[in-house]
């Protein structure tokens, strides 16, 4: 999930020839990270990176692959735990991050990670070749979203699981991402962001799917500001949880034939 700081803030530093790039996540690649160093966003990461576990269910020697891999966070993290993961990454500034971050990484998780240049509309890899497919915080940028997911199902192993992960529409951190898409120049101008209805309904006609399954999190206000600790952030998420909206979702299908 990106850093909800106000884009003008993030902008100061940013020239107009860097907001007018082809790449636009390239103004933002170099500080994308640092929002993981805050309270919230520590905090942010340990919910979606919880829901996503349980969604992916990842054993040790398996093969994902990551479509929209970004600065690499989540495949190094799942690389961690002994998966091996390909990420595919249209952005040449946000794969530049993830391959420093990587060459830095201890050697059996440089040995179980690779990225590519790639766009999720057509993924460079033969059907059937992944025990999981995944993206985070991906379909809300891509201009055909069903066409991504489709992409991504044929390069699922049979058996295998698709997972999803999205800023849900209607809670507090979707209303908060497309307010700041009013701005024209913000990273989040176009975006789309799904209501649970319309996050199903991207896997409804995949052939051979599962029943989808979708988690639920972060119910915590992402204007909550800092010194919030984890304690803090913790019981404010207990208390919000079933009178407010989450503001992160997470789809789980299985290709089932």
């Amino acid at each position: 999930m990106f850093d909800p700081t106000p884009d003008d803030v993030r902008r100061e530093n940013v020239s107009a020839g860097e907001r007018s790039s082809s790449d636009p996540f390239a103004p933002f690649a170099e500080s994308y990270d640092a929002w993981y160093s805050t309270p919230l966003g520590a905090y942010a990461d340990r919910v979606e990176k919880a829901l996503l576990r349980q969604a992916l269910d990842p054993l040790p020697g398996e093969e994902f692959l990551e479509v929209g891999s970004g600065t690499g966070h989540q495949a190094l993290w799942l690389a961690a735990q002994g998966v091996r993961v390909v990420g595919v990454e249209p952005s040449a500034a946000m794969r530049r991050i993830a391959e420093d971050k990587l060459a830095r990484a201890p050697t059996e998780i440089r040995d179980r990670v690779r990225f590519l240049a790639g766009v999720g509309e057509r993924l460079p890899f033969p059907e059937a070749g992944f025990s999981a497919v995944y993206a985070v915080t991906v379909l809300e940028f891509v201009a055909d979203p069903s066409a991504v997911v489709r992409e991504m199902w044929r390069v699922l192993l049979l058996g295998g699981r698709l997972v999803v992960g999205a800023i849900a529409g209607e809670g507090a951190w979707g209303e908060l991402y497309r307010e700041k898409g009013r701005d024209p120049e913000s990273v989040y101008h176009g975006a789309r962001f799904y209501t649970e209805e319309e996050f199903r309904a991207l896997v409804r006609d995949l052939p051979g799917a599962g029943r989808p399954t979708v988690l639920r999190g972060l119910y915590v206000s992402p204007t909550v500001r800092e010194p919030a600790g984890r304690a803090c952030l913790e019981e404010l998420e207990a208390q919000a949880e079933g009178r407010e909206r989450p503001g992160f979702l997470v789809l789980r299908v299985e290709k089932m034939r």
